[in-house]
């Protein structure tokens, strides 16, 4: 009996590749691709529940999909969310954290990491968060009113003005720019500004408690009661907990 030849080991050679590559093609890719499936199905499960406000069980699905894929840098943000929305507040900022280590240019983990400093009194740390996203991208209307409530806070009505401002620029049906914008002029005695502002974000959103409550306290002053009665109760009638409307 004659020996292979050199030809046909060869060629055996080259098929016991092709058959290795294709059983590691058709066992560990599949594989590969269910758990990335998974972590995306894991991620929309959460989604779910966050919409119904069952963020126990968002929290629970999003850890599983960060399990199996830990660079999902949006499933670290929603989290963060559902935490927040638990007043967890530290597990929130440890969740944007990790969201901004994976995507340095997240605009959203900086964003929803500056308000829970706000939320913690830490207005400076939220100011550079603030900055940060704008820098990121200049046209973010919800963190220019965000970083202008801040200054609001710190009696810098001028840096708060000019971030409303700039806000309205890039998106001028946002209410609650036109909403503190008319805060701002009512504090500085513009009430005629302050109400075509309020008038402003009621009209793009009927429904705004606290912009009905503050333009029921400039018809209060001007002595037209009838109208601030109108506006106070619609103020309660959207939001019951609005105080401001309750004691006017």
């Amino acid at each position: 009996m004659s020996l292979p030849s050199q030809k046909m080991m060869n060629n055996y050679s080259k098929l016991t590749s092709f058959f290795l590559s294709t059983v590691i093609a058709g066992v560990i890719s599949p594989h590969a691709t269910l758990a990335q499936t998974s972590a995306k199905d894991y991620f929309k499960e959460g989604n779910k529940h966050s919409e119904q406000n069952e963020f126990k069980q968002a929290i629970q699905d999003y850890t599983k999909a960060i399990k199996l894929n830990s660079d999902l840098a949006k499933a670290y943000i929603n989290r963060g969310v559902a935490y927040r929305k638990q007043r967890k507040l530290e597990q929130a900022i440890k969740d944007y954290t990790k969201a901004i280590e994976i995507n340095p240019d997240s605009t959203m983990a900086y964003n929803n990491r500056g308000n829970v400093y706000v939320k913690q009194g830490k207005l400076e740390k939220a100011v550079q968060d603030f900055n940060k996203a704008i820098e990121i991208n200049p046209d973010l209307a919800k963190t220019y009113v965000n970083r202008g409530n801040v200054y609001l806070k710190q009696g810098n009505l001028e840096k708060a003005l000019q971030d409303f401002n700039q806000a309205i620029e890039v998106d001028n049906d946002f209410a609650s720019a036109y909403l503190n914008r008319g805060v701002i002029y009512l504090k500085q005695g513009k009430s005629d500004k302050a109400l075509q502002n309020f008038n402003q974000a009621i009209e793009i959103d009927p429904d705004y408690a606290e912009a009905y409550s503050n333009r029921g306290i400039i018809y209060l002053k001007r002595g037209k009661l009838k109208q601030a009665k109108q506006d106070l109760n619609q103020a309660i009638r959207f939001n019951p907990n609005n105080f401001n409307a309750y004691s006017n």
